[in-house]
């Protein structure tokens, strides 16, 4: 019981890799709706393709706050290191404090 259920969980790591291969490209792919009718082909469900459509973008949108935020060249940096555009509130040193107030 024990190789089967391991080969049944090594199965189940694969298919979610390869969508979230498939689901990579798709944000790098002019042809975007290609790519999510080809997963849908391929069986995978609605849920599958949403939670690792979302999964893949957040690992590409960044958003920096701070008052080191406003240091353009930090944030430059970050974004080549990163391979990203980063996302600055137009105010990011309070970030911090507006979530505080609106939490109590």
């Amino acid at each position: 019981m024990g190789g089967a259920s391991k080969r049944a969980r090594e199965s189940e790591f694969a298919r979610r890799e390869a969508t979230f291969s498939r689901i990579d490209a798709l944000l790098r792919d002019p042809y975007a709706e290609s790519v999510v009718i080809s997963l849908i082909a391929d069986g995978c469900s609605k849920n599958d393709i949403i939670r690792e459509l979302n999964e893949a973008i957040t690992k590409r949108i960044f958003t920096m706050t701070g008052g080191v935020a406003k240091n353009r060249g930090i944030v430059d940096a970050l974004g080549r290191l990163l391979s990203t555009e980063i996302h600055i509130p137009e105010e990011p040193q309070i970030v911090g404090t507006v979530g505080t107030a609106l939490s109590d």
